[in-house]
Formats: structure tokens, C-alpha cells, sequence
């Protein structure tokens, strides 16, 4: 494989890390000739601080283990997770490819649709409709139920880290603070939450806590903002009014003192029920991300269903495990 360079992605050129959009070009067993594929290149120099090169390696790790588990059950990668191509080290430099996502971040289409809507113009395709914004919907919750039922909690969910391919396809990405909790959901600790505006609220407490409904949480804050195009609060405290709003009167009086004239919007029932499972401020009550897709026939629809989740994904029912070491630590890079 031969790669060349584009341009340069993060719009910095620190002496360490970067990320590259690259030409990588392959030649045909036959010498029928080459193909040309667009991939991203993160790579960073094994001289940079050890907690950044760790992050590096931890995150391939990651994908290393979510490829292998797909390539073991006979299928290509996830359609709903960033890919990942390669990745192999080169003069003292760790290089990763994966998959380029044409259309950047939910983050960033949701801030230029946005925009035509205030111009009076057509929204962008993905959000023109119920139907569109449902699709967006199952495509975020089937990509984060994939983690959960190979033991992955991706705990950095957010706008900023949902990807959209050229075809329109959404997926999660950037897993530098994933963590194995394995199939049986270890309770595990969080030193602290990563972004307090999707942080579930018991995060916050340092206690080991139920990783996957963390996550389920960070979704609920999500698909939120996709619906109302607003962020919910600012950190799940009691320093937040609009947190204690919610956790005081409910999701839908929440929503309804949200609602203005200035900034109509209306939710349908199907996601209010969705919304209510993710955004319970108790994780006792609190639906997963897989027990959702299962629940609700308007998430799921016709496609991108999942098999039920297996008995040992809950940890209050399951049989308490022998320890078992990370498959994900198992991977050398």
C-alpha cells in the first residue's frame, strides 16, 4: 500500500501528532492497476509524552478488538463504527488508518443545517423529516449497542464523535477512552466524567457504576439535542437548574418549559418513550442502549435489527464472573 498525502486535518502542525487525509493506493494481484481510497491517518511520534502514546495504542487496541470479533463471526466491520484499515509504525511513528467520513461530524452538520433553517432554506437530508431524524436515531443506538454487546462502553459519547460517511451513514468513533467491562457488565470506576454535559449524573460520585448505562445516558443527551437542537443542561449537579428541573418534575415537563416560541419544536411520543428509558437520573431505572432496540419497534423499524442480548449482559442477574483479563490488552502494536 502506498500512501500519499492530501491535506492536513486538524489544522495544526504539532511536532508529535497529526492527522492527515491520505491517498492509499493498492496495485491488483492481476496488475489490472491500482485503486485509490481516501483514508485518515493519525499517527504520532512513540517520542511524545508516554500518556499520549498510551491513549494512541489504548484506542487501536480497541479497534484491533471490535475487527477481530466481526472478522471471527464471518462479517466485514461494523457498518455503524468507524473502520479501520491498518496500521503499522514507520521511523520511530505509530500510524493508524481508518475510514474517512466524508461528511465530518454530527456536531458539524447539525451546526450547518442549522444554518439553513435560520436562511429559510431546505435542511440537509439527514434531517428533513421524522423518518430521516428516526434513521439517524437507530443508526447512533445500533452503533453503540454493537459495543456494548461485545463488553465495550465507548464513555465519550458525544455530537463531536458521531461520524457520517459519504452514503450518509452515521458511526461511532474515537474509542481512546473506551474500557472492556466484559459480556457480564462489570460494575466498573470512573475517575471522573469526561464531558460534563453528558455525564450521567452518578459519574460524578467516583463509585463503581454500571459503565454501559453511563453510556446509555450520553445517548439519551444525544438524541436530544438531534431532536430539540438544544443541550439539555451543562453538567448533571445539582449546581445546574435545568438539571434539577428534570430530575425534579420530568422529562416531558422538562421539555415543556424548554419549548418557547422562539424555538418550537415537537418530539413524537415514540421518542419521548425513548428519551425517558435513557434520561432517568436513576441507573436502577434506567433502559440500556440494547434493551431500547429491543423494546422499541419505531427505533428498530425493518432494519439494522439485533439478536436479544444474552442473560450474562446484566449485571444485576448474571452470576458475579471469575475475573477475566481485557481481550482488548491482548493486541501488541
Amino acid at each position: 500500500m502506498e500512501l500519499k498525502m492530501q491535506r492536513n486535518l486538524c489544522g495544526c502542525h504539532h511536532p508529535y501528532a497529526r492527522v492527515d487525509l491520505v491517498w492509499a493506493s493498492t496495485i491488483g494481484d492481476d496488475d489490472s492497476g491500482s485503486e485509490r481510497t481516501l483514508l485518515v491517518d493519525r499517527h504520532i511520534s512513540l517520542r511524545a509524552h508516554e500518556s499520549d502514546v498510551s491513549a494512541a495504542e489504548h484506542e487501536l487496541k480497541v479497534m484491533c478488538y471490535l475487527a477481530g470479533v466481526q472478522l471471527e463471526q464471518g462479517y466485514t466491520q461494523h457498518r455503524h463504527l468507524v473502520r479501520l484499515h491498518g496500521h503499522f509504525q514507520h521511523q520511530g511513528t505509530l500510524h493508524v488508518l481508518t475510514e474517512y467520513c466524508h461528511h465530518g461530524t454530527l456536531m458539524m452538520l447539525m451546526e450547518v443545517d442549522s444554518a439553513l433553517h435560520q436562511m429559510r432554506q431546505p435542511r440537509l437530508p439527514h434531517f428533513a423529516d421524522v423518518n430521516a431524524l428516526r434513521s439517524c436515531t437507530t443508526q447512533i443506538c445500533t452503533g453503540v449497542a454493537h459495543l456494548h454487546r461485545h463488553g465495550v462502553a465507548h464513555l465519550d459519547l458525544a455530537i463531536e464523535n458521531i461520524f457520517i460517511d459519504e452514503e450518509g451513514v452515521f458511526k461511532v468513533g474515537d474509542f481512546r477512552f473506551a474500557k472492556y467491562v466484559s459480556t457480564f457488565n462489570k460494575p466498573s470506576g470512573l475517575s471522573q466524567p469526561l464531558r460534563d454535559a453528558y455525564a450521567a449524573p452518578e459519574t460524578h460520585f467516583g463509585f463503581e457504576i454500571d459503565l454501559l448505562k453511563a453510556d446509555a445516558w450520553s445517548v439519551g443527551v444525544i438524541l436530544f439535542m438531534l431532536w430539540t437542537r438544544q443541550i439539555p443542561f451543562e453538567e448533571t449537579t445539582h449546581d445546574d437548574p435545568k438539571f434539577v428541573a428534570l430530575r425534579v418534575a420530568g422529562l416531558r415537563a422538562f421539555l415543556h418549559q424548554l419549548n418557547s416560541a422562539k424555538h418550537p419544536y415537537v418530539v413524537p411520543e415514540d421518542v419521548l418513550l425513548v428519551l425517558e428509558g435513557f434520561l432517568s437520573c436513576d441507573p436502577k431505572d434506567r433502559k440500556t442502549v440494547i434493551e431500547s432496540l429491543e423494546l422499541h419497534p419505531w427505533l428498530c423499524g425493518d432494519h439494522d435489527r439485533i439478536a436479544p442480548a444474552p442473560d450474562s449482559t446484566s449485571a444485576s442477574t448474571a452470576a458475579d464472573p471469575a475475573p477475566v483479563s481485557s481481550p482488548i490488552e491482548q493486541f501488541s502494536v
